[in-house]
């Protein structure tokens, strides 16, 4: 645990991507509000990014759940472009996010927000948190050989999880105490029938290379929240809208008292220094 404090924000909470697994995240944010713990500042990868800017926009918890639930996959993959530069388009994503969020702007945020995503020309992770701000987080839900890569500033961006599925590092030093939340934990492959397929072997490979760049952020982190419950669950399974929050919460309540111990003695560290 890191007991460097005085930070400019005293809770912050990265949260991870992971397809409609991050529907989990929301149960997480939920679990924390109940409990009277507000993160003040946000980072988030994919799924994550989409849920950190609801949370950072002030949008609630139940609301979240209902704009998933109202929310088409038929529209989500309308089908566009060429093979070879993705099949589809995110612009649903935008208009489902305008539609809870008045103000295309990080600035216009109640939070400070960084979102993640993968820089294809230069090879790297970039995080965003100033300018336009649908744009960036579709950016960071393009999954390659689903969606379409984003142009911003004349260069090509996907999916953030490619580089940083756990986006720790970049508001480690801006908060006291950091929670992850991992929708996409590594866990142990009990049958090797789900190893003996194209599909099967390729979904592995995908979620072990995840699981590697999330690795040395995750240990950043002073309470991590993996419910590896989600992983029942597909890469698309927006309809478990119920089941998927459930989850997360469950999850984050276990850890409850583990982080309200972890606030306490930053707390405590703080009064001593003065």
């Amino acid at each position: 645990m890191n007991d460097i404090i005085n930070r400019e924000h005293k809770i912050g909470i990265a949260l991870s991507g992971g397809g409609a697994k991050g529907i989990a995240h929301i149960g997480v944010i939920r679990a924390l509000q109940e409990n009277g713990i507000e993160p003040t500042i946000v980072a988030g990868t994919s799924a994550g990014s989409i849920i950190g800017t609801l949370y950072a926009a002030g949008v609630k918890t139940e609301d979240m759940e209902k704009m998933i639930a109202d929310s088409s996959m038929m529209k989500i993959f309308r089908l566009f472009g060429v093979p070879g530069a993705g099949l589809v388009k995110l612009d649903y994503l935008k208009e489902r996010l305008a539609e809870f969020i008045k103000e295309d702007s990080f600035e216009a945020l109640n939070l400070p927000l960084y979102v993640c995503a993968t820089n294809l020309n230069q090879g790297k992770a970039v995080y965003f948190n100033t300018g336009t701000l649908f744009d960036k987080v579709v950016a960071s839900c393009s999954v390659p050989w689903l969606f379409k890569p984003i142009e911003i500033e004349g260069e090509m961006y996907v999916d953030g999880g490619i580089t940083n599925n756990m986006p720790a590092s970049i508001i480690r030093d801006k908060c006291d105490v950091l929670i992850g939340s991992n929708v996409k934990p590594k866990v142990h492959v009990q049958s090797n029938k789900e190893l003996d397929t194209f599909m099967g072997i390729t979904q592995r490979v995908v979620d072990l290379s995840l699981w590697t760049n999330a690795k040395p952020n995750i240990k950043l982190l002073d309470v991590y929240i993996a419910p590896e419950k989600v992983n029942d669950f597909s890469f698309f399974s927006m309809t478990k809208v119920k089941e998927l929050c459930d989850i997360g919460y469950e999850e984050t309540m276990k850890k409850m008292p583990k982080l309200k111990h972890v606030i306490q003695h930053k707390e405590e560290l703080a009064l001593a220094i003065g």
